[in-house]
């Protein structure tokens, strides 16, 4: 992940899946890299899916919050994320009109066409966490469309998810990569018991 995140400051684009059951250890690995790609000077930027009933895209929600406030983006991009940033008439300091309104499938391709414009304009280098995808729902729409194109830009995105919960999500991010965790065996598990107490 660290040489991939290396490779993505010089412009190649890769989206990484980190899997594996709960509690085992993907969510302090990808700590590890954000912290590492804050050292590099990367901006990083968190989206987190919820199991409980939850607003559509809020896997996104936060992303796409602070995209806005980085990016130079055209009232009608803007009123395209206004469902998903309400404020962002306060957030680029000018009044956003709606969206006109159009068929909910329309309506869904426009808005992930705008999600990946904004993330293709992106000129400094960016990680991208969004954790828990299983529970993503509309969200991984995203994903999708993102695995068939990445965006040219500095980007690195890196999803967590329980391959349990949703065994076949590779199948629907053909060009993303996985890496998958397991659980530690005897030896791995004395070697980090000594690590944290000594011999």
């Amino acid at each position: 992940l660290t040489q991939t995140l290396d490779k993505s400051r010089e412009g190649k684009s890769a989206l990484w899946m980190v899997a594996g059951e709960s509690g085992v250890g993907k969510s302090r690995l990808i700590e590890e890299l954000r912290v590492y790609a804050l050292v590099q000077g990367v901006h990083v930027l968190r989206g987190q899916a919820v199991s409980e009933t939850s607003a559509p895209y809020m896997l996104w929600r936060d992303v796409l919050r602070h995209l806005v406030l980085q990016t130079t983006i055209t009232d009608q991009e803007a009123s395209i994320l206004k469902p998903l940033v309400p404020d962002i008439d306060g957030l680029l300091g000018r009044a956003i009109p709606d969206a006109p309104e159009v068929d909910p499938k329309i309506a869904q391709q426009r808005l992930l066409k705008t999600i990946l414009s904004i993330l293709s304009y992106q000129t400094e280098p960016l990680l991208l966490i969004l954790e828990d995808v299983h529970w993503a729902k509309e969200g991984l729409s995203v994903l999708e469309a993102l695995a068939q194109q990445l965006p040219d830009s500095p980007l690195l995105i890196v999803g967590t998810y329980r391959q349990d919960e949703m065994p076949h999500l590779m199948e629907r991010l053909p060009n993303a990569h996985l890496l998958k965790l397991e659980r530690l065996n005897l030896e791995t598990i004395q070697e980090l018991a000594v690590s944290m107490l000594g011999d």
